[in-house]
């Protein structure tokens, strides 16, 4: 398969956590001192992968690491009513259901206001699912932007042509 010059190649093979071979494919003329490179690391023969350039490689690889980070944020619960009275005001919750924008995610309200809530969450057919409990707004945003991410490195998983 040839490949188009200026695109971006990636070794899958790596050595110390580093892929043993990543660069810019080169004009026509160059590409025997190419390969005689790509053999000399031993990358030939192996599969890699083709970015458009290298800060897409890069991107991917940001995004993948925070696909991995949102299974370690917060707590993840079964949301019940009795569980759902018991939880702290103030602290937020987002629901698992909803692959990129989460079906439902919000403050705690306060007890006063907490039956009104849990009827939006039911109006949802929420109840009985998993959320995630995080304890303030910026562990909310930093789990829903890793979500974002996590949904922006699975799409680019679909698009990289090896």
């Amino acid at each position: 398969m040839a490949f188009k010059e200026g695109l971006f190649i990636e070794s899958n093979v790596q050595k110390k956590l580093k892929s043993i071979y990543t660069a810019y494919v080169s004009p026509v003329s160059q590409r025997g001192e190419q390969w005689e490179t790509i053999k000399k690391v031993k990358a030939d023969g192996r599969i890699c992968n083709i970015y458009k350039n290298e800060n897409e490689m890069i991107k991917y690889y940001e995004d993948r690491d925070a696909s991995l980070a949102v299974f370690s944020m917060g707590e993840r619960i079964k949301l019940l009513k009795k569980t759902f009275l018991n939880l702290p005001d103030g602290y937020f919750i987002v629901s698992n259901i909803g692959w990129r924008t989460p079906a439902y995610s919000g403050e705690i309200a306060a007890m006063g206001d907490r039956e009104q809530q849990w009827k939006e969450i039911r109006g949802q057919n929420l109840q009985g699912t998993t959320f995630v409990v995080l304890k303030n707004e910026k562990e909310k945003d930093e789990y829903l932007s890793s979500i974002s991410k996590a949904f922006n490195y699975q799409m680019s998983k679909k698009n990289i042509k090896n």
